[in-house]
């Protein structure tokens, strides 16, 4: 099967502590971008069939209700089923399934059923995943505060975000593609707190991320989410300048929760002299 296929699967289909979890089975290294994680595990892997067994469940029946096929079966039933569909579909059609499903294109339903359910189950010998040497790596740009915001503010995550994990996976990820090794992650601040940014750029951007719906929903503690952050911003404040502490908000914000973002903006803006950014993100 070709890889980059694979690839875009997986970084639809699957989070970022998932993958962890199966480089951790595969015994590979575990750290750094959700990307990398994915080349280790299918650097690993002989073929889709033991790359099927090392994914969760859940995630194969969610991708399998993506792509519109049947969602019943065991591991291997829904592995033949979705690599039949993937092998009829190109790179791009990838995400624009998912998009489909979560309805940012407005498809509330129908819609075509990508691929077809295999009459027999998969080869013994399994599917060998072809290796995909991908395109030319984009130059890096100087990391300035004008250059960082203006890429944050264009910025829009492509990937489905379940938690603040895979908002500072996919955000990393980003931000690396555009300046390179001047972003590092988890930088501790030094002290007795024992904290950390989520991610420094060129040791003088300090950025916070937070799950919309996480730290706006009513339910579930939004104030003591938001009380938590503000002290974080002040913790940071003591290593970046005031201005350089950024609050990114990454994925989707309902119509009810804009009020308490706009809030939000305010205490971060004008009482911490920071700067809030909302990212768009499934």
């Amino acid at each position: 099967m070709d890889r980059g296929k694979v690839e875009e699967f997986l970084e639809q289909a699957v989070s970022s502590e998932d993958l962890a979890e199966a480089c951790r089975r595969l015994g590979v290294k575990i750290s750094g971008r959700k990307g990398e994680r994915i080349d280790r595990i299918l650097d690993a892997v002989p073929n889709w069939e033991t790359l099927v067994g090392l994914l969760p469940l859940p995630s194969l029946r969610e991708a399998c209700e993506v792509f519109r096929l049947d969602a019943t079966g065991t591991a291997a039933d829904l592995g033949s089923r979705l690599k039949a569909a993937l092998e009829g579909m190109s790179v791009d059609q990838i995400p624009e399934a998912w998009d489909r499903y979560f309805g940012e294109e407005g498809d509330e339903g129908g819609g075509k059923v990508w691929g077809t359910e295999p009459a027999a189950a998969p080869e013994a010998t399994g599917t060998p995943i072809a290796r995909d040497a991908g395109p030319a790596p984009v130059q890096p740009i100087p990391p300035t505060r004008e250059n960082l915001i203006g890429v944050l503010r264009s910025l829009r995550l492509t990937v489905r975000l379940r938690d603040e994990y895979d908002a500072q996976e996919a955000l990393f990820d980003a931000l690396a593609e555009r300046f390179g090794d001047a972003v590092g992650r988890e930088k501790a601040m030094g002290g007795y707190t024992f904290t950390r940014v989520d991610i420094d750029v060129d040791g003088t951007f300090g950025i916070e991320v937070k799950h919309a719906d996480s730290l706006l929903r009513e339910r579930g503690g939004h104030a003591t989410e938001v009380e938590r952050l503000l002290g974080q911003i002040v913790l940071y404040r003591r290593h970046y300048a005031p201005e350089n502490v950024l609050v990114v908000v990454a994925g989707p914000v309902e119509p009810e929760q804009r009020a308490a973002l706009r809030e939000l903006r305010r205490l971060v803006e004008e009482d911490q002299k920071g700067v809030l950014i909302h990212v768009e993100g499934r």
